[in-house]
């Protein structure tokens, strides 16, 4: 789900009170397609805090949603060696506790190619 303006309808993430572009406070939550394209990444190795350890080294991603947003999250389910600028995503869900569910990318295998 993403936030869109009822007046204007510009997408919005993070969420907001109010509309970005016109300042409506009319917003609402609509289903996005779950599709994105990886726009740019970079390993983290360093441990920055004791419960990232093991997941050393992991990804920072920066996807585009078809929706027309950039958002900023892991991508899982392949190795970082394959990651490439401009491969076809879809959302998956990680639970991190009963009340936070994080969205995270992996590759889409329905993607076709060029």
């Amino acid at each position: 789900m993403v936030q869109r303006c009822s007046s204007c309808g510009t997408m919005m993430w993070p969420v907001k009170p109010a509309c970005i572009n016109c300042l409506s406070p009319d917003v609402e939550w609509v289903q996005a397609s779950g599709k994105a394209t990886l726009y740019s990444f970079t390993l983290m190795h360093q441990v920055y805090h004791p419960a990232f350890a093991s997941e050393v080294p992991y990804n920072i991603a920066e996807v585009d949603l078809v929706e027309g947003l950039r958002i900023i999250t892991n991508i899982v389910g392949c190795s970082n060696a394959e990651l490439t600028i401009g491969m076809s995503l879809i959302v998956t869900f990680e639970d991190v506790s009963d009340e936070v569910t994080v969205p995270k990318f992996q590759p889409d295998a329905t993607a076709t190619t060029n």
